[in-house]
């Protein structure tokens, strides 16, 4: 899956009719991978970031750990009431600057504002006290990239839905003039409907 040509990121025009856009730097604007890159140059985690398991963030309890990337760990959690199972992102400690505490309400508002079907949807936003964290749909069919270990070709049907799926999560954010930086099948996810969700803006 290859993305199309498109303009610089433009999340402060998906936000000018936002009241918190005052709170943004807008040096800011564009800088997603520059940040990503940052986070995962740091090698150093505080013991805090791999104790976890059983902790409650908003109404989610922490059951397992299912990946990490270069700004955080990622968990499976589940809803206390509904006991709906949801995807935990906590933010390292050691990435507490104010610089990337300002980046990461700025993806989250953007993320809000880009609403579709096959775009992870975003819960619940916690980033401005520590823990920083960010709670989404829980994808429960696993990323294209696992589907590719097996090192067989994908069935043309599926291939071409999903192709179809990500296309259109891809044309819905260039209209918001949004470039997703980081476009692999590590971050092509599958809904329960085995649709593709695309995440990690």
């Amino acid at each position: 899956v290859q993305e199309a040509e498109a303009p610089t990121v433009g999340a402060e025009d998906v936000l000018k009719n936002d009241a918190d856009k005052q709170e943004l730097q807008p040096d800011l604007t564009g800088q997603f991978n520059t940040a990503w890159t940052a986070g995962a140059a740091h090698s150093t985690f505080s013991q805090d970031d791999l104790n976890n398991i059983g902790k409650t963030f908003g109404d989610y309890r922490i059951l397992c750990e299912i990946g990490q990337g270069g700004l955080g760990r990622v968990y499976q959690a589940l809803h206390a009431s509904s006991h709906q199972l949801a995807a935990v992102k906590l933010f390292y400690s050691h990435l507490s600057a104010k610089q990337h505490q300002q980046l990461f309400f700025l993806q989250s508002q953007v993320l809000e504002h880009l609403r579709h079907p096959y775009i992870l949807p975003i819960i619940e936003v916690s980033l401005h006290e520590e823990p920083r964290y960010l709670i989404t749909a829980y994808a429960p069919r696993g990323s294209l990239h696992e589907r590719l270990q097996s090192g067989q070709p994908l069935p043309l049907e599926s291939t071409l839905a999903i192709l179809t799926q990500v296309g259109e999560a891809l044309a819905h954010i260039h209209q918001h003039n949004i470039v997703h930086r980081d476009l692999k099948p590590g971050n092509i996810l599958f809904n329960e409907a085995n649709e593709a969700l695309l995440s990690d803006f």
